[in-house]
């Protein structure tokens, strides 16, 4: 029954969120317009309606990146751009997984080159950590952890993943055919 009226509530809100968007007007301020899509692209992520979350954040966040009214919603946008593009890759029946982790990659990679030194920057360098884990791009993996902040409140957590990293890049050489493994040396190296 919950579930139900949830599902209701944000359909209306999706309604009338979109609704604002086409009843805007030509002198209508810009931070006005990106906060309406910035509450869409949040009804549009708790519906798991990723790709219309992911598309709509990104747009916010690389059209918008420099206005000055917008304050944080573009970097805002950019991370729930990333969480949907995430949710996207992890959502059952996924068959484009490949796609999916690219765009993760992406938005990431934008979000610590466009604010970085911010909390969402390390949460981002921590995402692009997983996802290269993910697909066993190892070295890729520890730099981006390695880059996580000594005072970040994730830091002891990412230094696991760095271990875990380290352990599966090692295990992944030690099983190669012999005539394929590298030295002992190169296999702690990254």
């Amino acid at each position: 029954r919950y579930q139900r009226s949830l599902e209701a509530h944000l359909e209306e809100t999706a309604r009338m969120l979109n609704l604002a968007l086409s009843l805007r007007k030509s002198d209508t301020k810009i931070k006005e317009v990106n906060t309406c899509r910035y509450s869409l692209c949040y009804v549009y992520y708790e519906q798991r309606r990723s790709y219309d979350s992911a598309v709509l954040g990104e747009f916010v966040a690389r059209r918008y990146t420099k206005d000055e009214e917008s304050d944080s919603l573009p970097a805002d946008s950019a991370y729930l751009a990333m969480a949907a593009y995430a949710q996207a890759y992890n959502s059952k029946g996924n068959k484009d997984k490949q796609t999916d982790i690219q765009k993760v990659i992406g938005i990431s990679d934008f979000i610590v080159v466009t604010w970085p030194g911010t909390p969402k920057a390390t949460e981002a360098l921590e995402m692009l950590g997983q996802m290269y884990l993910q697909i066993k791009e190892y070295g890729k993996a520890a730099k981006k952890f390695e880059k996580v902040p000594v005072d970040s409140a994730s830091y002891l957590k990412v230094q696991l993943m760095l271990g875990q990293t380290l352990w599966e890049a090692a295990i992944a050489g030690y099983n190669l055919p012999e005539a394929e493994r590298p030295p002992a040396a190169k296999l702690t190296e990254y």
